[in-house]
């Protein structure tokens, strides 16, 4: 509880930041993430696990602060998890998050009115939204996951003038969401998105 009052900490202090002319606006973004989850489960099962395919829809606000640098607050339902393939038996191993991360972007082509290329981080807060785990359950019942998860985004931003953005990130979780004593498991996706930025300045 105490993570996620800081995090709002930080997004509330964006908005009441310095005014400044800008292209600011809120948008919305689409894609597809591949999760490839971190596993150490020696102490509990012997499984190799495989990366898992699913949707990444997200509601956005643009704030550029000047000198090609932009402030992206986001809110992303995300389906993580992962598959582990054991003969006719296809264990579960969904994990849906409502993340948070905020974008530090800087535009390295800020001179270009018509487009944008702009590499960012962005620390990130993961909310579990629900979960479905079951790795054979003649071995363990569902494995118990943590209501939070932090990590950080990496990645690089494409716009086009008229607010049309495409993007591509890699996310890596700091966190052990395995809410076990033994074990570990930490999440890690690489995805890809294309969305929109309303804004009365595209173009």
């Amino acid at each position: 509880m105490k993570k996620l009052k800081l995090f709002m900490l930080l997004l509330f202090s964006i908005f009441i930041g310095q005014q400044v002319e800008a292209q600011n606006g809120f948008g919305l973004r689409v894609g597809l993430v591949s999760s490839d989850t971190k596993a150490d489960l020696v102490d509990l099962l012997d499984i190799n696990l495989k990366a898992k395919t699913g949707f990444d829809i997200a509601l956005l606000y643009n704030y550029e602060t000047g000198s090609g640098v932009s402030i992206q607050p986001e809110v992303h339902y995300t389906q993580l998890g992962f598959k582990v393939d054991v003969g006719f038996i296809k264990p579960k191993g969904d994990i849906n998050y409502i993340r948070i991360p905020v974008l530090i972007k800087y535009d390295v082509m800020s001179n270009n009115d018509n487009l944008s290329l702009s590499p960012f981080v962005a620390p990130y807060l993961g909310i579990l939204a629900s979960d479905d785990i079951d790795l054979l359950s003649l071995f363990t019942d569902d494995l118990p996951i943590t209501s939070t998860d932090v990590g950080l985004d990496v990645g690089v931003n494409f716009k086009l003038s008229n607010g049309l953005f495409f993007d591509a990130r890699y996310t890596l979780g700091f966190q052990n969401i395995l809410d076990l004593p033994v074990g570990e498991l930490k999440n890690s996706a690489i995805g890809v998105g294309i969305g929109y930025i309303f804004s009365s300045n595209n173009g």
